[in-house]
């Protein structure tokens, strides 16, 4: 699954379209846009269910798709660019930048769509962080409850023993 956490986090993306030191076209401004970092995904916690968890995510993202050209249809794009064009990154972000343009893509609402499906994987780690937290916890107290119980077990049979050796 390329891209939906890839462009954001790697900062190079940001210079593919704006050059800092050349003045931006008015509707392409960089300082309008801040990306945040995104944080990496632990998945040494994943049990091993046979869940696809990149196509899960990717089905999640493509629920929450907007009408209109936005980050998901560009970086579909990107990816088929990459698979039937041999051309350079750099080359490949430019020519479908500027082809999303004329579709009316600003690079304001690029990155703010980015950070939408940014938000549905955030979202999604937080439950499942969650889930596993709550899993975690439901486990950990059904061994405490056997050990108190096989605890008490233990205490009845210790004073059973001592009824019946005086």
């Amino acid at each position: 699954m390329f891209g939906y956490h890839h462009l954001i986090s790697n900062m190079g993306f940001k210079n593919i379209f704006f050059n800092e030191e050349a003045p931006a076209k008015p509707e392409v401004k960089a300082a309008s846009v801040q990306i945040k970092p995104l944080q990496p995904i632990d998945i040494s916690a994943v049990p091993i269910d046979g869940t696809d968890y990149n196509k899960y995510l990717d089905t999640e993202i493509r629920k929450r798709n907007t009408p209109g050209p936005d980050y998901l249809e560009f970086s579909d794009t990107l990816k088929a660019l990459e698979a039937q064009v041999a051309i350079d990154e750099k080359t490949r972000y430019v020519v479908n930048f500027t082809t999303y343009q004329g579709l009316g893509l600003t690079a304001d609402k690029l990155v703010q769509s980015a950070e939408s499906y940014s938000s549905v994987v955030d979202n999604e780690k937080r439950d499942f962080d969650s889930s596993i937290v709550d899993a975690r916890s439901k486990k950990i107290d059904a061994k405490n409850a056997e050990i108190e119980a096989e605890r008490h077990a233990i205490e009845d049979l210790i004073t059973l023993i001592k009824l019946n050796s005086t």
